[in-house]
């Protein structure tokens, strides 16, 4: 078994630490017991069924209350991922992030969420049978279309992106700096990535498999330039 942790930024020289273990001995001591062992552990209860279908890559239909299920156990593990770096390193998700998430016990009107699929490394010969590993990424975005936007730099300095894999289940994580920057973003390849958050009807998993790989890219998602200067965004 192994995995593998990485965060980059267009500010901070990467970092990445990979080692033979299981995925379970990272721990983030930053909760406390009662938080732990009480609506963080209920998350976990909640895809007690669901959860090992996924890491095993079997097909299933995720109804509206799954997908908000998985989005909010998601980002849970996405906060806490953050945690299991050196203190020097957790500039990715700011600390309003963690504040939303206690209050409300689910994603932010910001964040949007997707479920891929990948086989993991050795499953067809190797010495890797199961294999996780996740990243968290600053966003940067293109100046002409924070100026269309009338958007400051600074105003756009906490935006990222997050990807983590466990067995064949993927996640990926957008959550722009603000809801001005919402309407104009291209989503992820829709035949790759299935939408978890906002939840919404009932969908099927998995999508097309993503190709095998043993180091995540950043998630790809881009901006459209609004179709002139200065113009309005579409309503939200």
């Amino acid at each position: 078994m192994a995995y593998v942790r990485e965060r980059g930024g267009p500010d901070h020289q990467p970092w990445r630490h990979s080692r033979a273990g299981k995925p379970r001995d990272l721990q983030a001591k930053a909760p406390c017991a009662t938080c732990n062992n009480g609506w963080m552990n209920d998350m976990d209860n909640e895809l007690i069924v669901l959860g090992p279908q996924l890491v095993k890559g079997k097909a299933v239909r995720l109804t509206k209350a799954r997908q908000a299920s998985l989005a909010a156990w998601s980002v849970k593990l996405i906060l806490m991922l953050q945690q299991v770096y050196p203190r020097d390193s957790r500039f990715v998700i700011p600390e309003t992030d963690y504040t939303q998430f206690y209050a409300d016990r689910q994603p932010s009107h910001l964040m949007r969420l997707w479920a891929g699929y990948m086989e993991p490394p050795g499953q067809h010969g190797g010495a890797i049978r199961a294999f996780a590993e996740h990243r968290h990424d600053e966003m940067h975005y293109d100046a002409g279309l924070l100026t269309a936007l009338s958007l400051s730099a600074p105003a756009a300095a906490k935006g990222y992106t997050a990807t983590f894999r466990l067995g064949y289940l993927m996640i990926g994580l957008h959550r722009p700096a603000c809801a001005e920057l919402i309407p104009f973003q291209i989503q992820p390849t829709p035949r790759h990535w299935v939408p978890i958050w906002p939840a919404l009807g009932t969908r099927t998993w998995p999508p097309a498999a993503l190709p095998p790989v043993i180091g995540l890219a950043p998630l790809d998602v881009r901006f459209r330039p609004p179709s002139h200067a200065g113009a309005s965004p579409p309503a939200l």
